[in-house]
């Protein structure tokens, strides 16, 4: 199994050619982040909405400068999913599912382990996922998944 960040905000992983080789060899593949980190769930519409000592205050894609950027994407996201009947959490993951993934989103809440679990009874048809690339083609998000020290650290 390899876990690795991937959603509609971050696509590095099919980028680079690790979503196809783990295909290609039969190893599981799941994105951690799937929501990307919250901003695709539809409840982050500002940086204050981020309880006060949260650690996504100090990441590159929540700053002021960023987030209106990111949020102009999950917009988009969430017309097509508003067509579809869906969150856009649910566009998110199922999009996910369809990828060849399997996405465990974290939650602290029961009614969104049942938003998340319904989101395999959507299917997204060509024409969805066509939509879904000019909204988020690769590094769609404005500012790093993480700090550079963080960064670093990844890179251990």
């Amino acid at each position: 199994m390899i876990q690795s960040e991937y959603s509609l905000f971050g696509r590095d992983a099919e980028h680079n050619g690790v979503l196809d080789t783990a295909s290609e060899l039969g190893i599981g593949f799941v994105p951690f982040s799937p929501l990307g980190r919250g901003f695709l769930s539809g409840t982050v519409t500002q940086k204050d909405d981020l309880p006060e000592g949260d650690a996504r205050r100090n990441l590159p894609r929540f700053s002021d400068a960023a987030i209106d950027a990111n949020l102009r994407v999950v917009d988009e996201l969430k017309a097509i999913a508003d067509e579809k009947g869906v969150t856009t959490a649910q566009l998110a993951l199922i999009w996910l599912i369809q990828a060849g993934t399997v996405p465990m989103p974290g939650t602290t809440k029961p009614s969104r382990v049942e938003e998340n679990v319904a989101a395999a009874d959507v299917v997204l048809t060509t024409r969805d996922l066509e939509r879904i690339e000019v909204v988020s083609p690769h590094g769609v998000a404005v500012g790093t998944r993480n700090t550079e020290a963080g960064m670093a650290r990844d890179r251990g």
